[in-house]
């Protein structure tokens, strides 16, 4: 029970980060003059034709895989998680996006998807 539990606070935790992160934070307002603090430096892409870049960015000149995106992985261990709070094993819940959307694995889910899913397995589970 504490493990779920934990998986899923942990997942609600992450989810909070990216969506931070997706938005623009506020502007600080301090009333002390501190040093500003410099940005972090990142590293250029390097992109080799017919290869994916190994920092987890897709490169300038490639599309997105579709329209929706796939499922991300914080979508996917939420699922496992829910799935275990309920008694399904991972093979279960794979069984249920197979019955529900054709897909056999799920990595194959949308974010839409994995998010009606998700919603599903929490409906059973309250």
């Amino acid at each position: 029970y504490v493990e779920a539990l934990f998986a899923e606070c942990k997942a609600r935790v992450e989810d909070q980060i990216a969506a931070a992160g997706e938005r623009e934070p506020a502007p600080a307002r301090s009333t002390s003059r501190a040093a500003p603090v410099p940005a972090p430096r990142r590293a250029p892409i390097r992109a080799v034709r017919g290869s994916v870049p190994q920092n987890g960015r897709t490169a300038p000149h490639s599309a997105p895989p579709n329209e929706d995106g796939l499922a991300s992985p914080k979508q996917l261990n939420y699922l496992r998680s829910l799935g275990s709070q309920n008694g399904m094993s991972y093979g279960q819940v794979a069984a249920l996006a197979e019955e529900t959307f054709g897909k056999r694995e799920l990595r194959e889910l949308t974010k839409k998807e994995a998010s009606s899913l998700i919603d599903q397995l929490r409906s059973e589970a309250a």
